[in-house]
């Protein structure tokens, strides 16, 4: 017990114990108790034995009430140190009320604004292809409904240019079309539950392209490049061709009749490679496009698609390096900085589940590439009411 405590005890309890009670008590000399009776007054003058219990008793309360005075002092050092922090914070506030801002943002100068190209990708479609929502939790697609939302993928393409210029001058959009626009006959599920077969999903695939065309065409007024590649869903051959691809697919035919359509319009311009892939320039960057079902697998693993991804693109880079490849096929929206991947206007199906791909709704993307500043990211292009 500290000298301290010693006394607070003595002070507290000098009337209820002799001093030779008190002594026993807090374990100290008559003498040093005789000093303390001088300085806060004389203990009881009874002389009696005390029982032991009431010593035990009487050292019981005075632990308690060294416990309590030391529990006091805590409690005191803990709201001192609160005061303090609370006079500092009132001191801030009182500073900062006073303080008068200098600090003014001004509103930009109306200058140049900087040049813009819109690229927009389209791939995934998969027209002739029916989905159940018995079979497919969360999505149900037809023809009826690949129709609508054809219709707001192009009725929002233009507005989002619309929103894009407010900012910068768009006088290009790319429209690239990477693919897989029909269901085909790839798989035997596909025929059993297609609402149409190939050609006639190819004629409905062409004519709901060329309506989008025009419809931009008639509501803006940016040229219009369209890179076309074919998609694996689109061939007539029961195994994927190398060289000899394009010559078996439905979408290749299309692509030329789409052409041949808006032939001479000065504001479109078609590009239908024969290879698997299809580079780009724009402003000095270059895109790779494709659609993706050549030299590419996963999904599946932890990385997901990501790993694979660019593993590939990094393989593709020995040949002719890109800045951005720009792929479909996978039904499901994926940036990676080097390489983007689309969705799907079909949305999420069989194909999807089976690969283990997170739900997705139909979905396409667009990005804006900057004369100055490259590639702003992307946004998606919701594809239902």
């Amino acid at each position: 017990m500290k000298p301290n405590e010693r006394k607070d005890f003595f002070k507290a309890n000098k009337e209820k114990l002799t001093s030779q009670q008190m002594a026993e008590v807090l374990g100290i000399g008559l003498q040093t108790i005789r000093n303390y009776e001088k300085e806060f007054g004389t203990c009881l003058s009874i002389i009696a034995e005390a029982e032991p219990e009431t010593l035990v008793k009487s050292a019981r309360k005075a632990q308690k009430l060294i416990e309590s005075s030391r529990e006091d002092k805590k409690k005191l050092a803990y709201l001192e140190a609160e005061n303090e922090k609370l006079e500092e914070a009132l001191s801030v506030a009182i500073e900062l009320g006073s303080h008068e801002n200098s600090l003014v943002i001004k509103a930009p100068r109306k200058g140049r604004k900087t040049q813009s190209t819109m690229v927009v990708v389209a791939s995934d479609w998969h027209v002739g292809k029916t989905v159940d929502e018995n079979v497919v939790p969360g999505n149900t697609f037809n023809l009826h409904i690949a129709e609508r939302r054809s219709e707001l993928f192009f009725q929002r393409i233009v507005k989002m240019l619309e929103f894009e210029q407010r900012e910068v001058v768009v006088n290009e959009l790319v429209l690239a079309l990477l693919g897989d626009f029909i269901e085909g006959a790839l798989h035997i599920d596909s025929m059993e539950t297609a609402g149409t077969q190939p050609v006639q999903a190819t004629i409905i695939a062409h004519d709901l392209l060329l309506a989008g065309i025009e419809y931009i065409l008639e509501h803006t007024h940016v040229t219009i490049t369209l890179p076309c590649l074919v998609g694996n869903h689109s061939r007539t051959t029961e195994r994927v061709r190398n060289s000899t691809e394009v010559g078996y697919s439905y979408e290749y035919m299309m692509y030329h009749f789409l052409a041949d359509h808006f032939k001479g319009n000065p504001r479109v311009k078609f590009i239908i490679p024969q290879s698997i892939h299809l580079y780009l320039d724009v402003y000095g960057q270059t895109l790779r496009l494709m659609h993706g079902h050549h030299g590419l697998r996963g999904g599946g693993g932890v990385g997901g698609l990501s790993i694979p991804l660019l593993r590939a693109i990094g393989k593709w880079d020995r040949t002719k390096r890109s800045d951005l490849t720009i792929l479909g096929h996978f039904h499901s929206v994926l940036d990676v900085n080097v390489g983007l991947v689309n969705g799907s206007l079909c949305g999420y199906d069989s194909y999807s589940m089976s690969m283990g791909f997170p739900f997705e709704k139909p979905t396409q993307v667009y990005f804006m590439m900057n004369s100055k500043y490259g590639r702003n990211g992307y946004r998606k292009i919701h594809l239902e009411e």
